[in-house]
């Protein structure tokens, strides 16, 4: 098999150059969006229970939930994204 020479292994250089950026580029997205889930499903979520039991989720729990998930989610997915959660 002979290896691509001249402007054909420029060529195929770029090629893998590109779809290993596109592949990190979406592997940071899905990593961000999964953050983001999390964190809005906490936040939202333990203030909605807060609300709608008060005697069995305190203050206290609705204001450390969000700080825990974040994070867990900074360890679990910062290699990959660099943990810029940014909720909407």
């Amino acid at each position: 098999m002979s290896m691509p020479t001249g402007k054909q292994a420029d060529r195929t250089a770029s090629d893998e150059d590109s779809e290993s950026t596109v592949l990190r580029c979406v592997r940071r997205f899905v990593a961000e969006m999964i953050g983001t889930f999390f964190l809005v499903f906490a936040a939202a979520g333990t203030d909605i229970i807060g609300e709608l039991h008060p005697e069995q989720v305190p203050l206290a729990v609705r204001a450390v939930a969000p700080a825990l998930v974040v994070g867990a989610l900074i360890y679990g997915v910062g290699a990959i994204s660099g943990a810029h959660l940014n909720p909407p």
